[in-house]
């Protein structure tokens, strides 16, 4: 009767112990899907920072090339204005010529 009742509390503990198996187990499922569930969340947000540096990067160039123009157009105002300095010159040149 003894080796039944040892065998008994053991097949008891063994339920027992596969119970607490079972019980993390599903522990651990729960963490995993939260795991994933948040490394989505962190996938996604790393794409939407990929798509605001993109964005960043092609607003950055249109600047540079808008800079670009306007130096160009500096340029062009600065040597229209060199131009008109000479001219101015010989006029007055000629006009000095014409008052002698």
């Amino acid at each position: 009767m003894n080796a039944m009742t040892e065998q008994r509390s053991g097949s008891a503990q063994v339920l027992n112990t596969v119970k607490e198996i079972n019980e993390i187990t599903e522990q651990v499922k729960l963490g995993s899907s939260e795991m994933v569930s948040g490394n989505k969340e962190v996938a996604k947000e790393s794409q939407k920072l990929v798509e605001s540096s993109e964005e960043i990067t092609a607003n950055m160039k249109n600047i540079s090339l808008s800079a670009e123009n306007i130096k160009k157009s500096i340029e062009m105002v600065l040597a229209a204005g060199e131009e008109e300095r000479l001219a101015i010159a010989k006029v007055s040149k000629q006009l000095e010529q014409l008052s002698v």
